[in-house]
C-alpha cells in the first residue's frame, strides 16, 4: 500500500538542486565545500551532508529519469515501512495482532511525505539502527558489528544522521540504569561510530554542523519564520485556519504521537521506579 502510495508525480523542488549539486561534483571531481548556487551566499562555506544521496538520485536519474526516481523513492520507504514492520513484530512476539498493526499503519502515512528527498535515508538508516540495538538487547551481539558501517552511510547521507548518535547514547544510558553498570562493548561501538562520524569531507565540522542548524531555531530567525520543516510542531495556529479539516493535517499526528510517547516514557519511568523499590 505505501509503495502504491508512492507512485505519485514527483512535486519536489528540491530534485533539481541535489541533481545539479551533483552534477557539479561530476564535473568538478570534488565535493561541495562552498555555495555556488545561491546569489545571497556565493562563496560561504556550505556543508553537503547529503551529496552521497544526491550521486544515488543522479544515477537513477540519468538511467530513467522522473519515473524511476518516482519509483525508488517508493521503494525507499516502503523499506523504512517494512523495517518498522519487523522491528513492531520482534518487540511483540507471540502477540503479534496484524490487524492491529495495519491500523496504526494506516494512521502512521497520514503525515508520510512521499517527496523525493535525502530524509528517506535517514528513516531507513534510524530504523536499521534500532533493530540492531533491540536485538543486541535480545542477544544478539554479532550485529553490533554493522552500526559503525551505517553510521558511515548515514553521515554522509544526510544531516539527521546525528540522530543516530542521540539513540545509541540513550541505549547506553538506558542499559546502565537497568544493569547499574556501564556496558563495555556498547560503549566501544557507541565510541568507534562516534569516530566513524568523523570520515566525511568537512571532518569536525561535519560532526558539528548539526549543532549550527539547532542554532537556526532559536529566536526569530528569518529560516525559522519561512522553511516549514524549522518551525514548532507543537503550535494549534493550523487549527484555528482549517478547523475540522486539521484532521488530515501531518501536525496533528505528530502530536498525537508525542503524547503518546511521552505517556509510555512516564509509565515505563513509574515502572521502573516500582521495580526497584519492591
Amino acid at each position: 500500500m505505501v509503495f502504491v502510495m508512492g507512485l505519485q508525480k514527483n512535486y519536489s523542488p528540491d530534485v533539481g538542486f541535489h541533481l545539479q549539486s551533483a552534477q557539479w561534483m561530476v564535473d568538478n571531481k570534488t565535493i561541495i565545500k562552498q555555495d555556488f548556487f545561491t546569489y545571497t551566499s556565493m562563496g560561504r562555506n556550505y556543508f553537503d551532508m547529503q551529496w552521497l544521496y544526491q550521486f544515488v538520485l543522479f544515477f537513477f536519474n540519468k538511467f530513467g529519469g522522473d519515473k524511476l526516481l518516482v519509483v525508488v523513492n517508493a521503494i525507499l520507504i516502503s523499506t523504512a515501512v517494512f523495517i518498522v514492520w519487523l522491528r513492531y513484530k520482534q518487540e511483540i512476539g507471540s502477540k503479534f495482532n496484524t490487524a492491529l498493526f495495519v491500523i496504526v499503519l494506516l494512521i502512521a502515512i497520514q503525515p508520510l511525505s512521499f517527496e523525493i528527498r535525502p530524509h528517506v535515508f535517514s528513516w531507513i538508516y534510524l530504523s536499521v539502527l534500532l533493530l540492531i540495538l533491540s536485538n543486541y538487547k535480545a542477544g544478539k551481539t554479532k550485529q553490533l558489528v554493522f552500526i559503525p558501517l551505517v553510521m558511515l552511510l548515514w553521515v554522509n547521507s544526510h544531516s539527521l544522521s546525528v540522530l543516530g548518535l542521540v539513540v545509541i547514547s540513550i541505549y547506553v544510558v538506558g542499559d546502565y540504569l537497568e544493569r547499574k553498570k556501564a556496558d563495555k562493548t556498547l560503549l566501544k561501538f557507541g565510541g568507534v561510530s562516534l569516530l566513524v562520524f568523523l570520515i566525511n569531507p568537512y571532518f569536525t565540522d561535519g560532526l558539528l554542523f548539526p549543532l549550527e542548524q539547532f542554532n537556526i531555531l532559536k529566536g526569530q530567525a528569518y529560516q525559522k519564520l519561512y522553511i516549514g520543516e524549522l518551525q514548532t510542531p507543537f503550535t494549534f495556529a493550523e487549527y484555528k485556519k482549517e478547523g475540522w479539516a486539521y484532521i488530515f493535517s501531518p501536525l496533528l499526528y505528530m502530536q498525537v504521537y508525542s503524547l503518546a510517547a511521552l505517556w509510555v516514557g512516564m509509565r515505563s519511568l513509574i515502572k521502573k521506579k516500582l521495580q526497584v523499590h519492591f
